[in-house]
């Protein structure tokens, strides 16, 4: 043990032998040493009533002006030679003005109680170096002062006071010298233990209760848990009164939440890349943000960004088995006879299957959810599917470090000595979770290859884009080719698919630039990106179709047998309404002449042309959705102009169109079953197939119980219709035998047969053609009845 180690403890390095001192080192410490060895004399009871004895460890070579002391209560009595002293209650804290070599030097060297002399002395030179540091306190300090006050609501005079006692005060003048350190860092954070790297003598009390505490740092010494706050400058010129404001730059981190990448991410995006992408001046770049390499810059940013977030979500999302409950401490289990003697105990393997079982079905579940179809937004893009590869390669990960964890062996060593069955579950799912750790890694492995497309896709103009599409189709045949996993037709046209809607949503984007809606554009201008739009569509699939139509020189490779309508026909529909829009454009230019033709009347027709364009500029809708309207709809909309007359309307083509749209989708329906129906795919968030059989089957059941029951009521009251129709065959008029009054002889069963009769006839059930009828005369029945 050190010698600092057992002034840690209150322990007393033993006299004698093993620590010899010479006599000149025993009359320097003169009155300290009489004092350790004679504590119960007059003068040390009295020094102790009013404060502890203080240690320090004394270097060979001291600094005198920063001293580090240490607290430790009083013991009363003499204490023989060589015994440990009793453990101090009290902390070690640093002194306002002690400098981290301090620590460092006084390593390992004796601890000697300071008298009461050396502590006055000790505290006016660290008044004094305190005040020194107020004295030095200029513009420049004034201004981290009011920053930092701003960011943690501490008051100016508290943190001024909290810079002067910081034992790290040097580095904030290492940073405002000439070519001085770039940055300044300082945490705002709960302090739970005194640290003599950054505390002061006045902070201690409030250290030990884990109250927050601002103080300067090297960034590398401690951890963040709380709020980072940094000043950067970036000049190497020194940092003055005049240029502070100008060239010291503040920024803060919170992590408070306890998840860093998180608030980087939100730094960077909401803070950094905001303020670089409103930038006007990059200094020696003459061009800007039209700077090719400003935007691979900003582009660069962007991926560190997506990085950053599926980072800290990938790690959020981390799978961890479920907790083990039991009694018995596997931890005792180190050789065989451990597992044989554990294996023998049957409560406890009745317990590890228990938790077998529930590990089992939560790596099932996991399991089926990765086999679900996914529930993705119209226009996602290729990103989408290489960061859910990422997000399912980060959970099997996660899922093979809980199964391969000490614990989990220890539990199958035991179940498998026992012999226990539940292992054959757990053996099955253990290849299958294999198996889809390999799939998403080799997945990522591939995609990963297609990611440096994917930042030109979703930021570069149509026309830039036509330069990366032969790289792209080729490293896609590449992917076709080779992979183990994605090289399903399912999986190459999702690609496709996805990359289709990024290059929609970049010409949609590409079409807005600078304007609020595309109508503002200069027509010109407008016809111009339309036209750049369209010929991105036309080489899209034109080198699809040369990579295809190569793939068939050789007919061992695996081919594009691919559905273009499927893939490109969003594209298609696209362009067909960016020509519409073009047209619409074309038309209102020319009939804006009108204004300046010289006719009778023209003013009428220009009022009119003018109400229609401005009603056209303000539709609410996007005129850019592409998306097509369903067949119910547009039979609707036919249906709306059937009743207009006219021999210039003519619906036979639209009707013809409305057909032939309903065609394809039967053809699609047709094609989606006959590969489906052998292996449909499971919604997500839906049961397993066979645990869907027994719900479908239990639904069955049921159904044809309560409607086997619908049928034997409805049997039975048509049965009582039949009798109650033949109560009309009885005597309209009797005759009362003892007042003789005559009454008409209505069944009082007639009407409430004809009152169930209306309801089951509503209901949609059968009723009798001869009670109907009575139906439609029930109003005269009842008439008769009353009277």
């Amino acid at each position: 043990m050190s010698d600092d180690d057992r002034s840690d403890t209150g322990q007393e390095e033993p006299t004698g032998p093993q620590n010899k001192e010479s006599g000149e080192e025993q009359e320097q410490q003169g009155s300290i040493d009489v004092a350790e060895k004679e504590p119960e004399s007059g003068e040390e009871e009295r020094r102790g009533e009013n404060e502890p004895a203080s240690h320090q460890p004394v270097s060979e070579e001291p600094d005198a002006p920063l001293i580090n002391i240490q607290k430790v209560t009083e013991v009363k009595g003499h204490r023989r030679i060589g015994a440990n002293k009793p453990r101090s209650t009290s902390h070690i804290v640093t002194s306002a003005m002690s400098s981290p070599s301090t620590a460092t030097a006084a390593s390992g060297k004796r601890t000697a109680v300071l008298s009461n002399e050396a502590r006055r002395e000790m505290a006016k030179q660290a008044k004094a170096a305190k005040d020194e540091r107020r004295a030095m306190l200029d513009a420049r300090h004034k201004y981290l002062i009011t920053k930092l006050g701003h960011a943690t609501s501490m008051a100016e005079a508290e943190v001024e006071e909290v810079l002067i006692s910081d034992d790290k005060f040097s580095l904030i003048e290492e940073f405002f010298t000439p070519n001085g350190s770039k940055r300044l860092l300082f945490f705002y954070q709960e302090v739970k233990s005194r640290h003599s790297t950054h505390l002061s003598w006045s902070d201690a009390a409030s250290a030990v209760m884990g109250q927050k505490k601002l103080f300067v740092t090297t960034g590398s010494a401690e951890g963040l848990v709380g709020m980072c706050l940094f000043f950067l400058r970036t000049t190497e010129k020194g940092i003055t009164t005049a240029n502070v404001s100008q060239e010291v730059n503040f920024g803060m981190l919170d992590c408070c939440s306890g998840n860093i990448l998180q608030s980087l991410e939100k730094l960077v995006s909401q803070v950094m890349l905001p303020a670089l992408k409103s930038q006007e001046n990059w200094g020696a770049v003459k061009d800007g943000l039209k700077s090719v390499q400003i935007q691979d810059f900003l582009i660069s940013v962007d991926k560190f960004v997506s990085s950053l977030s599926s980072a800290w979500q990938n790690i959020e999302g981390k799978f961890q088995l479920l907790p083990m409950e039991i009694e018995h401490n596997l931890d005792n289990l180190l050789g065989p006879s451990d597992y044989i003697t554990a294996a023998g105990n049957s409560e406890l393997v009745e317990t590890l299957e228990g938790v077998t079982v529930r590990w089992v079905q939560q790596i099932e579940q996991v399991l089926t959810e990765s086999e679900q179809m996914r529930k993705e937004v119209d226009d996602i893009g290729p990103s989408g599917e290489l960061e859910h590869w990422k997000s399912r390669l980060a959970t099997f990960n996660s899922l093979l470090d809980e199964i391969k964890s000490p614990q989990v062996k220890k539990v199958l060593g035991v179940l498998q000595v026992a012999k226990s069955k539940t292992l054959r579950r757990w053996k099955d799912l253990d290849g299958n979770i294999t198996n889809a750790a390999n799939e998403a890694k080799d997945n990522v492995k591939y995609l990963y290859t297609l990611e440096k497309f994917f930042s030109p896709l979703g930021k570069c103009t149509p026309t830039s884009i036509l330069e990366h599409i032969p790289r792209l189709m080729n490293s896609i045949r590449m992917i076709y080719s080779i992979s183990q996993y994605y090289n399903t037709s399912e999986r190459m046209t999702s690609l496709f698919v996805k990359i289709t809607n990024q290059m929609i949503s970049t010409c949609k984007a590409y079409l807005c630039q600078g304007v609020t809606k595309i109508w503002d554009h200069d027509r010109q201008e407008l016809l111009k990106r339309i036209k750049e739009c369209i010929q991105l569509n036309e080489e899209y699939q034109l080198c699809f179709q040369h990579v295809r139509e190569k793939l068939h020189e050789n007919p061992n490779d695996k081919q594009f047998e691919f559905s273009e309508n499927y893939i490109f026909g969003k594209f298609d529909t696209f362009c067909k309404r960016l020509e519409k829009i073009a047209d619409i454009t074309s038309t209102m230019e020319s009939l804006s002449a009108l204004q300046h033709l010289k006719i009778e009347g023209i003013e009428k027709i220009y009022v009119r042309y003018t109400t229609i364009v401005t009603s056209t500029k303000n539709k609410a809708y996007n005129v850019l959705d592409h998306r097509r309207l369903e067949t119910e709809r547009m039979l609707d909309l036919l249906l709306i102009f059937e009743n207009v007359t006219g021999s210039q309307l003519d619906l036979m083509e639209k009707y013809m169109t409305v057909l032939q749209h309903y065609s394809r989708d039967l053809e699609l329906v047709r094609k989606l079953y006959q590969k489906q129906r052998e292996n449909p795919p499971t919604p997500r968030n839906m049961p397993p197939v066979p645990e869907m059989k027994k719900i479908i089957r239990s639904y069955n059941k049921m159904a044809a119980v309560l409607l086997e029951y619908e049928l034997l009521y409805q049997r039975g009251w048509c049965r009582v219709v039949e009798v109650g129709r033949h109560a009309l065959n009885a005597s309209l008029l009797v005759r009362q035998p003892e007042t003789k009054q005559l009454f008409v002889n209505l069944d009082p069963q007639v009407p409430e047969l004809l009152h169930e009769a209306r309801y089951m006839h509503r209901m949609g059930y059968q009723v009798p053609e001869v009670i109907l009828n009575m139906c439609s005369n029930e109003a005269h029945l009842k008439g008769l009845h009353v009277q």
